[in-house]
């Protein structure tokens, strides 16, 4: 009796484990072989007279528990719900704020604006929204502007990567040296999803750091104007491009529902 009740503790155990958390159709299968030969194995190790009784209810058992392993929808299945971005509340979310990422040093965010691009490679966009920052002593005076960046958010993942991907050949020069059948310039480890060069516009008193990258539904730019101490502001610059990634992904999240 103590084999049978393991035996049927053990059937009813692959059968939840293959009604919830089986996906692939190969494993179900097998599950539910296993499962049948469980509940036989149960009828066979009882006395001859419980055997008598309990091979009708064991069939019926295995039916039922067949249909509810085929019925059930496993989230995980094709078929289920997908995660749909509304991506003008993405940018309503991105404006609200409030920016709580953490941000290098004494430099602090200012309220989120609305903005606009002039760049014929944005034109697909649902709305741009402009996160200036503000270097501050230890005691809160405020120094002066410590760069800033925008957050540009697109109908698709799609669509924000291939923003990245332009604007990446663009600053890297690859667009330049394609075009004029040069090798690729090397670009050590920038890729389209993070990305940090030097934008000199030709004139040394305008330089700046410009890092870009996607994520999701949002492309992010970020420039930090250069100054005396160039490797702080480049660092600073990763890590102001980092927190607005995060940013723009989390406001994602709270514009994300399930169809």
């Amino acid at each position: 009796m103590f084999l049978a009740l393991l035996l049927g503790a053990g059937t009813v155990a692959v059968m939840v484990f293959l009604a919830f958390s089986v996906a692939s159709d190969r494993l179900r299968l097998i599950f539910f072989v296993v499962a049948c030969l469980l509940a036989a194995a149960v009828v066979l190790v009882l006395p001859p007279h419980w055997r008598k009784r309990l091979g009708p209810p064991t069939a019926v058992f295995i039916a039922a528990a067949s249909a509810l392993s085929v019925f059930l929808v496993n989230p995980q299945q094709p078929g289920a719900p997908e995660p749909e971005v509304d991506t003008q509340e993405m940018v309503n979310a991105i404006l609200v704020g409030p920016f709580d990422q953490r941000l290098p040093g004494t430099v602090a965010a200012e309220d989120p604006v609305l903005s606009g691009t002039r760049d014929a490679t944005a034109i697909e966009n649902v709305g741009v929204v402009k996160v200036q920052m503000i270097s501050k002593t230890y005691d809160g005076k405020t120094l002066g502007s410590a760069g800033g960046g925008l957050i540009e958010v697109y109908p698709t993942p799609e669509a924000a990567a291939a923003r990245a991907q332009g604007q990446y050949d663009w600053r890297s020069g690859r667009e330049e040296a394609a075009r004029n059948g040069q090798p690729e310039p090397k670009v050590g480890k920038n890729t389209p999803e993070m990305w940090c060069f030097v934008d000199d516009r030709g004139s040394t008193s305008s330089s700046q750091w410009q890092c870009g990258g996607y994520r999701g539904h949002a492309y992010v730019e970020t420039y930090m104007p250069f100054g005396d101490l160039t490797q702080i502001e480049y660092t600073n610059a990763q890590a102001i491009q980092s927190a607005l990634l995060r940013y723009a992904e989390n406001k994602e999240r709270l514009a994300t529902e399930t169809r």
